[in-house]
């Protein structure tokens, strides 16, 4: 299998999860039931970057999917598979989200779950300007907490944010806990990477960026 074949057979797999997410939960909730994360005001924070429209409801995520879809062409060239995976990313988000019906609060401790528009407002000036030189997101877990701990501090002495997300944050936390500055488990699900993206609603605050496109102009998308 090429590079180009998995990355369009991951979006696929991930286009067909998220389709099903959210036609369950229309089966459920109904298509008029509200969808939002919480103490934000994108809605959905990434799909509001990349096509400057809020989803409020279920039936509008499934009318969000159908945008996605046209995202994921499949001509081998380098922009296709980053299209590829931007439509991931997108999905990943419209699976989130699902799990915030009804004000659920699907995390608890130590994951953290979706990050405030507050947690962003803190951390974007110091990201823009290079204080934080990028953010480093850490999948799996390491062999030993020795090694996990060691990991997070090299990062840390560099000023890099770090996420962890799925066993990361269960196998490294006992030995991190101690300079809880700068890491933080961000979810034991890999849906939850999504998250990890803060670039889009920094571009927004500090640069009035109208679109994700726009914020590639300012380098910050990129970090």
């Amino acid at each position: 299998m090429t590079l180009f074949e998995s990355v369009f057979a991951g979006n696929d797999a991930v286009y067909g999860l998220t389709e099903g997410a959210i036609n369950q939960a229309i089966e459920k909730y109904g298509a008029d039931k509200a969808v939002s994360f919480p103490d934000t005001a994108y809605s959905l924070p990434c799909y509001y970057a990349v096509t400057g429209t809020k989803v409020g409801t279920l039936a509008e995520l499934k009318d969000a999917l159908a945008v996605v879809k046209t995202l994921m062409t499949r001509e081998k060239r380098l922009n296709d598979a980053f299209m590829s995976g931007v439509a991931t990313a997108l999905c990943a988000e419209f699976i989130e989200v699902l799990k915030y019906i009804n004000g659920a609060e699907p995390y608890a401790e130590p994951y953290y779950g979706h990050l405030a528009d507050a947690i962003i407002r803190e951390l974007g000036v110091p990201l823009v300007t290079g204080d934080i030189p990028g953010v480093a997101v850490i999948l799996g877990k390491a062999p030993s907490a020795q090694e996990a701990a060691d990991l997070v501090k090299s990062y840390q002495s560099q000023g890099i944010l770090i996420t962890l997300v799925g066993e990361a944050g269960i196998g490294s936390r006992g030995a991190v806990h101690a300079d809880p500055v700068g890491w933080q488990p961000v979810d034991a699900n890999l849906s939850g990477c999504i998250r990890c993206g803060i670039d889009s609603r920094t571009c927004r605050w500090l640069f009035k960026c109208r679109s994700w496109a726009n914020s590639l102009d300012y380098g910050v998308a990129s970090r």
